[in-house]
């Protein structure tokens, strides 16, 4: 079974209190631009609540008050501790970062189709509560499946990449052969996630999760940040190979070594 939520923050962190302000005052305005899932700068969609839609990547990059709140929060040494206590490497680095306002509503996937480190297979995601994640706001579902079980499952895709991207287009229909495997294999019971503010849950690369939706979700936020770390002394890349990196801006965010506060 995943064990690995932990409360990290406290509720009333300077830090998360200001990050909550930032959010309807600043982050909600209808024409701010901000880099996307999909690796395209778009303005804000809003739901029937009110709620930012589309989720905002790295926003951690940011020189703004709300981009170093975010960087301080994702580089704070206490979470360093949690994966070096959960994870095979002493020593990390915040490479990319979601953030999200409402429910994402993220289908079925694992990381490492779209991030890993370089080696492959070694990247961990972390979901950070900034406000209290239940029934009516969501939360995340994860599956324990081991690293060789998921290899296995998608080992004939891997054989089968091309030498070189050609397109971003072509990217996304590889993507979505690893999801249908994944979606059409996938067997075990979920492990339904809640989270209170301030606390985390994380998992390896090759672990499947999706959104967990909640009764109010387009009208409650469930305001959190997916971080995503590497081993310090590794690169940040896909495991669809090198050259699919030159299609996509999430790649191109700084890296960050953790702080401690």
């Amino acid at each position: 079974m995943i064990k690995t939520k932990e409360k990290i923050f406290s509720a009333d962190d300077n830090r998360i209190i200001e990050l909550n302000l930032f959010l309807d005052k600043t982050l909600k305005k209808e024409d701010k631009f901000y880099l996307r899932q999909g690796d395209k700068k778009q303005k804000n969609i809003f739901t029937k609540g009110g709620l930012i839609e589309n989720g905002i990547t790295c926003l951690h990059d940011h020189d703004t008050s709300s981009g170093k709140l975010l960087r301080s929060i994702c580089t704070d040494s206490k979470i360093e501790k949690h994966l070096s206590k959960n994870y095979k490497f002493k020593k990390w680095k915040l490479v990319q970062t979601m953030l999200f306002d409402a429910n994402p509503s993220t289908s079925l996937h694992t990381d490492n189709i779209f991030l890993d480190s370089n080696p492959a297979g070694n990247l961990i995601g972390v979901l950070i509560a900034f406000k209290d994640m239940g029934s009516e706001n969501g939360g995340i579902s994860l599956y324990d499946y081991n690293k060789e079980d998921i290899y296995k499952l998608y080992k004939p895709l891997y054989e089968g990449l091309p030498n070189e991207f050609e397109s971003m287009e072509q990217i996304y229909h590889i993507r979505g052969k690893f999801l249908e495997v994944l979606k059409n294999n996938t067997k075990k019971p979920k492990l339904k996630t809640f989270l209170e503010t301030g606390e985390i849950v994380s998992w390896a690369s090759h672990i499947p999760h999706e959104s967990l939706g909640g009764l109010k979700e387009k009208y409650i936020s469930r305001f959190s940040v997916a971080a995503h770390y590497i081993p310090s002394h590794m690169e940040f890349g896909t495991s669809l190979g090198v050259n699919s990196t030159r299609f996509a801006e999430r790649f191109t965010s700084r890296e960050f070594h953790f702080i401690d506060v």
